[in-house]
């Protein structure tokens, strides 16, 4: 396997927080791809995966975890609304 990626530098390029190794390792699986730890730093994958289909897991895991943090937004929103709801007429809708 001739190259070596850190999913963490590669998270911060693209400001995001890291996939875990065992979800990256999966993905790559997925993609017909193999996978394995290294030497290199305890944090980096051996894989012989192109750096396209890499990119493009990532690109993936940022989606996945921007619809994360829209749902806990949104969740978020609801429950102060229904406080409030509660606090200014004093019963529940539900």
């Amino acid at each position: 396997m001739p190259l070596f990626i850190d999913p963490h530098a590669l998270s911060a390029t693209l400001k995001c927080v890291s996939p875990s190794s065992l979800l990256f390792c999966s993905a790559l699986a997925n993609a017909g791809y193999r996978s394995s730890c290294s030497h290199v730093s305890p944090l980096a994958l051996k894989t012989d995966a192109p750096m396209g289909v890499i990119w493009d897991i990532m690109r993936c895991w940022v989606g996945f975890v921007y619809l994360l943090f829209l749902k806990y937004l949104r969740m978020h929103i609801f429950s102060q609304a229904h406080f409030f709801y509660i606090l200014v007429h004093g019963k529940s809708t539900g």
